[in-house]
């Protein structure tokens, strides 16, 4: 439920990075999760630990874009608020299932 980050700029060929469960602001995330964003709960606070969470790993492991994987996180996060390339699964995967339904067979 913690966004991943991805060490290239090409979704399709970087290398994963999964935020470790011992990093400090991890254990949060379940809460920002289930307590806030999943009740409606958008605050700037919730903003601001996520883009924490983006920016040390930005500093500290060198990545270019972050997987919102929960469905919530996207409407938390939008592209102007980071430098790096932000991937809504949600959008990927509606792209994907209408380009699999006009694809011709």
């Amino acid at each position: 439920m913690i966004p991943c980050m991805v060490s290239s700029s090409d979704p399709d060929r970087g290398d994963l990075v999964i935020p470790s469960s011992c990093h400090p602001l991890i254990p949060s995330s379940c809460h920002l999760i289930f307590a806030e964003l999943a009740l409606g709960n958008f605050g700037e606070s919730s903003k601001q630990w996520l883009l924490t969470l983006i920016h040390d790993y930005a500093a500290n492991h060198r990545i270019d874009g972050v997987i919102l994987g929960c469905t919530e996180l996207p409407l938390l996060l939008r592209p102007d608020d980071s430098p790096l390339l932000l991937l809504d699964t949600l959008d990927l995967h509606a792209e994907a299932a209408l380009t699999y339904a006009y694809a011709e067979n």
